[in-house]
């Protein structure tokens, strides 16, 4: 499976998660419960260029998961997209609302969720495309983390498929194109 990105409809970066490996795992291993409440964390099982990606102003985010073929016996969906500014600058202001995500992203569409402790929150569209797009923001740090699900032999009955949560927590920057 990938994890592709697509900004502004045409520069695309993908990373791999290794589903056949992690599903050999969890047939063996208990790497938690995977619920969406405590979902289980595979970062182990992709690979990310070892580079910080950097997102530039008025750029439209496409976030999206794609199967491989041999990966068609499972049921995979994206549940959202967390959005965190790890950012000095943001999270020294007096209190954290939702103006502060609107100077960085456009905040006004229904996919997009605001928590009380200032996390971003953006679900899929009925195509399973979480979309959000920048404005011309200061330089921003975020953590985003990838939250979905697959079904999944349960290694204790064969014949059923269980419902794992796994999340994915790389690091992205926003940026305005001036230096940091």
């Amino acid at each position: 499976m990938q994890v592709q990105i697509v900004l502004n409809g045409n520069e695309s970066t993908s990373f791999p998660i290794n589903m056949s490996e992690l599903e050999q795992v969890l047939q063996s291993c208990e790497l938690g419960i995977g619920t969406s409440y405590k979902p289980i964390e595979i970062d182990d099982f992709i690979y990310i260029r070892n580079t910080f990606p950097e997102i530039k102003e008025n750029t439209t985010i496409e976030l999206s998961l794609k199967k491989e073929a041999r990966e068609n016996h499972l049921e995979i969906k994206l549940i959202c997209v967390k959005v965190v500014n790890i950012g000095i600058t943001f999270n020294q202001r007096k209190g954290i609302n939702n103006d502060n995500w609107n100077k960085i992203f456009d905040c006004d569409q229904n996919n997009v969720l605001f928590s009380p402790d200032g996390i971003l929150y953006v679900k899929p569209d009925p195509s399973e495309i979480c979309r959000l797009k920048t404005k011309s923001p200061e330089n921003s740090f975020l953590s985003y983390s990838i939250l979905f699900s697959a079904e999944i032999k349960d290694p204790n009955h064969n014949e059923l498929k269980k419902e794992y949560f796994f999340i994915i927590d790389p690091l992205i920057k926003v940026s305005s194109g001036v230096g940091i």
